[in-house]
């Protein structure tokens, strides 16, 4: 009884640590560490009985894996180079390409114009990525789509959709 306690509290502390990652200056890296070491700690400890020792190895493997499988995917890649083309994209049209061989996942990144609202630079763009995700034993999720927007730098250099009180003026 005493061991079920054990990781019952051991399986709470995590979920409570995994669910409180978002609170601090977290990346997705460090979350699907928390998140795998929790599962490994509850597979290992569920099929195998609490043996302390096999139960943390079980659940620093479980942490390589959430870690890996939530590093530097694709989606993250896309994102860093949309917003590395919104900083320096000119204010003609401009594009930019990315591919990652190991993954074959693709995506383009297009500026149409730049313009200044009230003090603040928006830029018109599409974007199309093709990206599928790899999960073991799972199989796999394709996510292709194009999207179309507007995004507005915020004094503090943040990119974020053009704000709705922005939309008004320029129809003014």
């Amino acid at each position: 009884m005493r061991k079920d306690k054990t990781i019952r509290n051991a399986v709470y502390s995590l979920a409570i640590a995994a669910s409180l990652a978002g609170c601090g200056n977290v990346n997705r890296s460090q979350v699907g560490a928390v998140l795998g070491g929790v599962d490994g700690t509850y597979i290992c400890a569920s099929v195998m009985g609490y043996n302390e020792y096999v139960t943390a190895a079980c659940a620093v493997g479980g942490a390589f894996i959430g870690a890996n499988l939530l590093y530097n995917s694709d989606h993250d890649s896309h994102l860093a180079i949309f917003v590395d083309h919104l900083n320096t994209a000119p204010n003609t049209p401009a594009y930019s390409n990315w591919f990652n061989p190991h993954t074959a996942n693709k995506g383009i990144i297009k500026t149409s114009r730049s313009y200044v609202i009230k003090d603040v630079k928006c830029t018109d763009y599409e974007t199309y990525r093709d990206i599928t995700t790899r999960w073991p034993l799972i199989g796999s999720n394709r996510q292709q789509n194009i999207e179309f927007g507007t995004a507005c730098q915020m004094p503090d250099g943040r990119w974020i959709e053009k704000p709705e009180h922005l939309n008004y003026v320029e129809q003014e």
